[in-house]
């Protein structure tokens, strides 16, 4: 992954960013067990510095990574998947309900956006302000995102498109800059919505699993966090047209899905 890791289809990004998010989980992981079956201040655990210590490392390790890409959105984004943690972790411990607790770190994102969004920004509110990448890449999606219908082109047209607008000696078809442009230029832009808000239902279904699970809710939390890393990141480059970060992302899902209901639940109802 390292030789292409500024290329706009390189997972190597988003497997930065995504180990953010699970070794975040891993040192809360390790805080919630410690709390459960030891006292507050006994701070001589083995399994507790353990899961602290390498969880840490994972995250240095990780955003260290990111930070060589220079790349400071990248870095925003995986934030946010490390705050989406922390404030699930700080709502099990405070005890506040999901639904509330969901929708309050809907407002504080939706807020840190609105200021963050115009910093990072070069070109105005468009898909390609974000995108940092070759001119020449940014230009060429730039006139087809101008020029696709408002339902898009078709699924999987972009590299036979791409042709119309490249030099007759190019060796290669053009690549998306971003996730959300070739969304937009191969399904429309009514495909973002949709997508937004399968990811919105994603999110908030494993935030609520996280916060009423019992200790194994880092599972969940890792998961909502990760959704969100996904979907903005789906705004800075191309990788999650990698298969392999495709497959670590459905994993993550999966196990947040499938620890997000209790095992009485069923009874319950």
């Amino acid at each position: 992954m390292t030789p292409a890791a500024d290329a706009p289809t390189s997972p190597f990004p988003a497997a930065a960013a995504l180990a953010t998010v699970a070794n975040t989980a891993l040192v809360a992981r390790a805080f919630e067990r410690h709390l459960h079956r030891r006292d507050i201040r006994d701070l001589a655990s083995v399994r507790l510095w353990l899961g602290l210590l390498s969880g840490s490392f994972g995250i240095v390790v990780a955003i260290a990574a990111m930070a060589t890409l220079a790349r400071g959105a990248l870095l925003a984004v995986a934030g946010l998947g490390l705050t989406a943690i922390v404030f699930i972790a700080a709502v099990r411990r405070l005890g506040f309900r999901s639904w509330p607790s969901a929708v309050l770190f809907a407002i504080l994102v939706a807020i840190v956006g609105s200021l963050a969004v115009p910093r990072f920004q070069s070109g105005g509110s468009s898909l390609l302000g974000l995108v940092r990448f070759a001119p020449e890449t940014v230009a060429l999606a730039g006139h087809m995102l101008s020029d696709a219908p408002w339902l898009g082109n078709g699924v999987g047209t972009f590299s036979v498109a791409s042709r119309t607008y490249q030099n007759i000696d190019a060796a290669a078809p053009a690549v998306a800059p971003s996730t959300a442009v070739l969304v937009a230029i191969e399904s429309g832009r009514p495909a973002l919505v949709i997508l937004a808000g399968f990811a919105a239902q994603l999110f908030f279904a494993m935030f609520r699993g996280a916060v009423r699970r019992g200790r194994d809710s880092f599972f969940a939390s890792a998961a909502a966090a990760g959704v969100l890393v996904v979907f903005f990141e789906g705004f800075l480059d191309s990788s999650f047209s990698s298969p392999a970060v495709r497959i670590v992302v459905a994993v993550m899902i999966g196990l947040g899905l499938a620890q997000s209901a209790g095992r009485t639940s069923g009874l319950k109802r």
